[in-house]
Parts: structure tokens; sequence; C-alpha cells
């Protein structure tokens, strides 16, 4: 077994896994075998998507969203919903870190055979669908739930549908955001992502997500995802931005002052226009979010990447913040007054990861796009 097999994070976690299962009780072999399970199948299914939403084939996207839809719903109960106990984060690090890795070679040799590849700008025609074939089809599913639906009044329905669309249009338009070199374009994508996000969580989290909500739910994801992906790829181009410049033309990657300057003038603006409310709950979701986001963002660049090594560490970064602040974000007890505190973190955190994820790619040479066998 070579000795660089152990600087990587999956078999050092398995080796504190079995330690830990050898010194406590704390945590038993068969809940750690279902976490270590639920987190690689949502990784690989993430993953997935969002290699998916930046590849040129819709029909492969459209499946990828509906599949990691599905998963979200399957998983959210044991995965975000319950408290889980601080012992069981090595195991779920681990299942994270494995559904990551396979995730993103599964997506690479789909990706290879399809002939989708990665690309800013317009669609790509002659596909076997059409991003506006798929909007139509997926906007008559959706009515017709909206009709046949009973088991609930059609006003959550409602609210359930506008909630996923709107969160699935703004993360996809931050997904590509995060993946390019532009900070303008990222600091623009993660405030109108980060507000819904904050919604999202007292809204779908803060009541009871059933089985039932799931066709609606999925479905406006769905069209969220594809919108939002197809606006800002089209934007991508326009603004003549890359994702991988500053790798192959070796570029200066610069510290975002100024955006992250303007992030930090909108909390200042809730001092002065609103004072303080409670300092220490602002400053605390400011930290949590910095801390989440950073992860999220380096994650989100690593998954688009081909290096392997990269994305490993990336997923333990990012499913170690996940898991220790997650619980507090979807309590449901997040209050107005810290919206801009939170919008502020989210923000600074994101452009601070998306720096030094590019500070990684330039060092190991990763790029967006897979190099295809002849």
């Amino acid at each position: 077994m070579s000795p660089r097999m152990f600087l990587r994070p999956a078999p050092l976690l398995t080796v504190v896994l079995l330690f830990q299962l050898f010194l406590t009780t704390r945590v038993t072999l068969s809940h750690a075998c279902v976490i270590v399970f639920l987190a690689f199948i949502q990784s690989v299914c993430y993953s997935l998507q969002s290699r998916a939403a930046l590849r040129s084939s819709n029909l492969y996207h459209l499946i990828a969203a509906l599949l990691s839809s599905f998963v979200f719903f399957a998983t959210f109960r044991v995965l975000i919903l319950a408290n889980m106990d601080i012992g069981l984060l090595c195991p779920y690090m681990l299942g994270t870190t494995l559904g990551a890795r396979y995730g993103i070679t599964l997506s690479m040799n789909i990706e290879e055979k399809i002939g989708a590849i990665a690309h800013l700008g317009k669609e790509i025609k002659d596909q076997a669908l059409g991003q506006v074939s798929i909007l139509i089809g997926l906007g008559i599913i959706l009515l017709l739930q909206f009709v046949f639906i009973q088991n609930h009044e059609l006003s959550v329905i409602l609210l359930i549908a506008f909630v996923a669309f709107a969160n699935a249009t703004m993360f996809s338009i931050l997904r590509t955001a995060r993946s390019t070199t532009s900070y303008w374009f990222h600091l623009g994508a993660v405030m109108l992502q980060s507000s819904a996000d904050f919604f999202v969580y007292r809204t779908m989290f803060g009541g009871h997500m059933e089985w039932s909500f799931f066709a609606p739910y999925a479905t406006s994801s769905a069209i969220g995802s594809i919108v939002g992906t197809g606006a800002s790829k089209r934007f991508g181009e326009y603004i003549k931005t890359s994702c991988d410049g500053h790798v192959l033309q070796k570029t200066e990657v610069r510290f975002p002052l100024t955006q992250i300057s303007i992030a930090l003038l909108l909390w200042a603006f809730q001092f002065f226009s609103f004072g303080v409310t409670n300092m220490w709950s602002e400053v605390a979701l400011f930290c949590i979010a910095i801390a989440l986001n950073c992860a999220a963002a380096v994650m989100n660049r690593a998954r688009q990447r081909s290096n392997l090594d990269f994305i490993a560490w990336s997923s333990v970064f990012s499913s170690g913040m996940s898991f220790t602040t997650i619980g507090i974000l979807t309590g449901g007890n997040l209050a107005p007054h810290l919206i801009l505190p939170y919008i502020s973190g989210m923000a600074i955190g994101s452009l601070s990861g998306q720096m030094f994820a590019m500070k990684i790619e330039q060092m190991v040479g990763a790029l967006m796009q897979v190099p295809h066998k002849n």
C-alpha cells in the first residue's frame, strides 16, 4: 500500500472512525454505516448535478437535477434536520468524501461517453431535448400537480413550488459565477442567492417537508436549475469571463478587497439604519455564514475540476463545516433582522472561497474541462 494513500482523506477518516468505534460506545457500527451510506449517496447525486448543470447536455442536466431532488427528500430528515450527534461527524465526512470522489469520476465518464463539454454561452443546438421543450414539459407537469394534489391547501403547494424555484434559480446562477474568475459576477450572484437561501431556511425547513411535497418541489427545482443555469451561462459569455483562464494564462489571483468591502458595508447599513438588535446573534450568524460559504465555494469549484485529491480534501472541509453549522440555520428561528449580516457573511465567505480555490487550482493545474481521449 502506497504511503501516499494515507495522505488522502478517506483512508485517514476510516482509521479515525475505526478507533472511534473501538474506544467509545457513543456511536454504534450500524448507525455509523447508515450515515456513511446516506452521505455517500447524497454526495454522489449532488456532484452529478453540479457538473451536469455546467455541461452542454440538457438531458443529463434534467436527469441529474431530478435525481438530486429525490435524494434530498430521502435523506434530509436524517442528514439535515436530525441535529446529529457530533460523534457522527467522522462517518458523515467519510461518506461525503467518498461520494464526491466517486460522483465526480462517474460524471467525467458520462461526459466523455455523451460528448458533454464545459462551456459558457448559449445553448448548444441539435440536442435530444432543448431547454424550451424541457421547460414547457415541466411547466405542464407542475400545473397538473396544482390541480391533482389534494393533501394540502393550494397556497401551501404554491409556496413550496415558488421557494424551490427561486432557490434553485439563484443557486444555479451562483454555481456558475463561483466557477468563473469574475469576482463581480460572483458578488451579485451570492447576494441574490443568500437572500433566497435565508427564506428557504425560514419557510421550508421550519415547516414539515412531507413526501406529498416532493413532486412540486422537484419539478420547480428542475425548472429553476435550467432557467438559472441557462441565464448565467449567457451572462458569463456576455461579460467575457472564463473558468480556467487563471490556470491556462497564469494570471495573478488577487484578493477581492473591493467586493468584500461592499459586502461589509451592507451589514454596516443595518447598524446605522436599524441599530443593533442582538449583537451576539448577528456576529455568530455572520461568522457561521462566512465559514459555511467559504467551504461551499471551494467545494463548488472543486466539483467542476478533474483533480480528485482537490475534490476529496475540499469535501472534507465542506462537509465538516456543513455538519457543524447546518443545524443552526435549519432551526426555522432566523429572525428577519438577521438577513443583512447573513447576506454579508455569505458574500465574504463565498468570495474568499473562490479566491482560495483559484490559487489551489493554479498550484495543482486543476482544469474545468476534462481532456477527452482520442
